[in-house]
């Protein structure tokens, strides 16, 4: 399913901001519109007059996104400031933290649902088709890409990644905190990592499925409302399963992390957060 599929990128789209400085968090609302308006075209292959009503329908996304979201967002990485600074999270803490921002992706997510409910049922059994063929070649393509990348440059992107985005947060990592992030990235399922792109393939085919029985406007609503809120009713088992097991190895490399953090990445962390958490709060009163 396409819509699944675009809220699956959407939330990482969204979880940037939380990984990202006060200026990039700024040119994603001053350019995230063009850049998600530009994704959809490219499967959706909607005529000049739909184009320019997703256009301005993506623009309103990002202003009400901005005004009535962005201070929830801002209230969470306070509050898991204030939680770091007060003590070492433990894994059950963490995966509250990690509940609570999945809350803030679905209320983000779900605050475009109608918008975009209408957007796909101004669609004609002609785009519909296209939208198919759009997807089934992306599909592809993604497979594609990752038959051809090795298990040594797999782990390695993956680890410079995950490296990058930590010492954005503390500071410089130390050799035991490098040694726990290598672990981790050892523990990814390398063999299996092409069943996100299967998943993708089932949810978009029962989407158009859903589509091309022409539900009305409410029926569409609550259909992808059902995705934001509960996307494992409609995911492949054994991919939830994948899911599952890789947030319990994330809670306790986390906990393992944070247990090993120094006083000083300590305080650069909290100190981050707040400093983002302020940040967030200034671009939401924004004129």
């Amino acid at each position: 399913m396409r819509v699944r599929v675009r809220l699956d990128f959407f939330c990482i789209f969204m979880a940037i901001f939380v990984l990202s400085s006060c200026s990039r968090v700024q040119l994603i609302y001053e350019y995230g519109d063009w850049f998600l308006e530009r994704s959809l075209n490219r499967s959706l292959s909607l005529e000049r007059q739909k184009r320019q009503d997703l256009r301005q329908r993506v623009k309103a996304y990002f202003a009400a996104h901005r005004i009535h979201e962005l201070p929830h967002w801002s209230y969470f990485l306070h509050s898991t400031a204030d939680l770091i600074e007060k003590s070492s999270p433990t894994e059950m803490k963490i995966k509250e933290s990690v509940d609570d921002l999945e809350r803030l992706l679905k209320r983000s997510l779900a605050l475009g649902s109608r918008s975009f409910s209408e957007v796909m049922l101004s669609l004609d059994s002609l785009e519909i088709n296209k939208m198919e063929l759009n997807l089934k070649k992306e599909n592809q393509q993604r497979l594609e890409e990752l038959q051809k990348e090795s298990e040594k440059k797999y782990r390695t992107k993956r680890y410079d990644r995950i490296e990058g985005w930590i010492e954005f947060f503390v500071g410089k990592t130390s050799k035991d905190q490098k040694q726990l992030i290598r672990e981790f990235v050892d523990d990814f399922d390398y063999k299996n990592r092409s069943l996100w792109v299967r998943n993708r393939d089932h949810q978009q085919a029962r989407f158009l499925s859903f589509l091309r029985s022409r539900p009305g406007l409410a029926e569409m609503e609550t259909y992808l409302n059902e995705q934001i809120n509960q996307p494992e009713s409609s995911r492949l088992p054994e991919y939830q399963k994948q899911i599952d097991d890789g947030k319990k190895r994330f809670y306790l490399f986390a906990q393992r992390l944070s247990e090993s953090l120094t006083s000083n990445q300590k305080k650069q962390f909290v100190s981050r957060l707040k400093s983002l958490g302020r940040d967030f709060t200034q671009l939401a009163t924004k004129d």
